[in-house]
C-alpha cells in the first residue's frame, strides 16, 4: 500500500483508491504520549477532486461496492506495519487503531464489522471510539 504523508498536519498519513469512478481515501493521524501511540482512522469518498475533501462530513453517498470495503480494511490493518519501519524498534508503547464515526448508522456498522475484528467499544476523551489494541 502506498501512503503519502500530508504536509499540512504533523505525523498525518493517507492512501487512497478508485472503485467505480469513486475516490476513497483512508486518513489515518498519529497522536503520541508517553504511554501509548494511537492511529485514529478516518474514511471518505467522492467522485470529483473538487467536491473531495478528506477532513469533511459528506452527505453524498458512494457505490463502490465490496471490493472497497475490503480496500479499506486491508488499509487500515497495513498502516501500523508501515509506521513501525518509521519508529524505534525499541520503542515499548502500546499501539492502538481508533475508529471514530460522524452519525448512528455509521456507528452500527462499523461496530457489527469491526468487533468481529477484535475492537471494543470505548470512551477516549470524552467520544465513544472503537478501539483495538495491536
Amino acid at each position: 500500500m502506498n501512503w503519502n504523508k500530508l504536509d499540512k498536519y504533523q505525523d498525518c498519513f493517507y492512501t487512497s483508491k478508485e472503485f467505480n469512478g469513486y475516490t476513497y481515501n483512508v486518513v489515518i493521524s498519529v497522536e503520541k504520549s508517553d504511554k501509548s501511540i494511537k492511529y485514529f482512522v478516518a474514511v471518505s469518498s467522492g467522485k470529483k477532486r473538487k467536491e473531495f475533501d478528506i477532513f469533511e462530513e459528506k452527505l453524498n453517498k458512494s457505490f463502490g461496492g465490496i471490493r472497497a470495503l475490503f480496500w479499506i480494511r486491508d488499509a487500515i490493518f497495513d498502516f501500523p506495519v508501515f509506521y513501525s519501519s518509521r519508529i524505534s524498534s525499541k520503542d515499548k508503547r502500546n499501539k492502538y487503531l481508533c475508529v471514530g464515526w460522524s452519525d448512528s448508522r455509521r456507528k452500527k456498522i462499523y461496530q457489527r464489522y469491526l468487533e468481529k475484528e477484535g475492537f471494543v467499544l470505548m470512551r477516549d476523551n470524552n467520544y465513544n471510539i472503537l478501539m483495538k489494541k495491536l
